[in-house]
């Protein structure tokens, strides 16, 4: 049975990514990336995602990336 309880278990597939620190050069560009902003709320990098999925934070995809602008975090945290 210990064989099979341990198969049982769930473990992740993945490590989640580092977590980033916004230096004073990334807070006067006129973008953030996902990560930035995550940081800036106090959320999981996955929410920020959906919030942007869903249409409450407008967000451009360039590449593979997303990019917020500037003055999108700052109206949503005074809401």
């Amino acid at each position: 049975m210990k064989g099979r309880d341990r198969m049982n278990e769930q473990k992740p597939n993945h490590r989640p990514p580092k977590a980033r620190k916004i230096d004073q050069k990334a807070l006067n560009r006129d973008f953030f990336t996902v990560y930035e902003v995550a940081d800036m709320l106090g959320f999981h990098w996955q929410t920020v995602l959906r919030m942007i999925r869903t249409g409450e934070l407008p967000a451009k995809k360039y590449g593979r990336q997303w990019r917020i602008k500037k003055a999108d975090p700052e109206a949503f945290t005074t809401t």
